[in-house]
């Protein structure tokens, strides 16, 4: 029985140590979604989406983008590449009461139409959209946590729409008071 014990106590503590699982640090989801898809917005206007909806994944989601393809599977460099718009430097105040306070305010500035916020994954349409075509459009990204990363394809689309027109209307105002006619 001794001969046992010896021989037991040993085994016991290899099979211990062997069946110890290191803890896994993070999640990282397979089913990332965008609740707003496509992103509906307006050319040249500034549009933004919710982020990315995690499914339980450990925060932060560091999201890159990685392609941007137009509806026939083509890249559209056209949402990717950086084009000079007009940009507010500072607030503008009801205290900037001439054409040289408000000009030191403006300024250019050099922003892509279509972009993915590192942090969260959010996207985002800025007014350089006015150089892209109207359309929709899908694109690819990939996340990031403590976990590790994956790569999501055609995880989301933005579909770009025409403005409309600015119009003004003109109707009467009448008004009525009870007992007149």
């Amino acid at each position: 029985m001794k001969k046992y014990k010896y021989l037991v106590i040993p085994v016991a503590i290899v099979l211990v140590i062997y069946s110890c699982k290191k803890d896994e640090i993070g999640f990282l989801s397979d089913k990332l979604l965008y609740r707003s898809n496509p992103l509906n917005a307006v050319k040249g206007r500034v549009s933004t989406s919710a982020p990315l909806e995690a499914d339980g994944s450990t925060q932060p989601l560091n999201v890159t983008l990685l392609d941007v393809r137009d509806n026939t599977g083509k890249t559209a460099t056209v949402l990717t590449t950086e084009y000079e718009i007009a940009i507010y430097k500072a607030e503008v105040r009801s205290t900037d009461t001439t054409l040289a306070q408000l000009s030191a305010k403006l300024g250019t500035g050099m922003y892509k139409p279509f972009n993915v916020n590192s942090v969260g994954g959010r996207m985002e349409v800025t007014p350089a959209s006015v150089f892209a075509d109207t359309g929709t459009y899908e694109f690819d990204i990939e996340v990031s946590n403590v976990n590790g990363s994956k790569v999501f394809n055609k995880i989301g689309r933005v579909r770009i729409t025409a403005a409309d027109p600015d119009t003004v209307v003109r109707r009467a105002l009448t008004t009525s008071v009870a007992g007149q006619e």
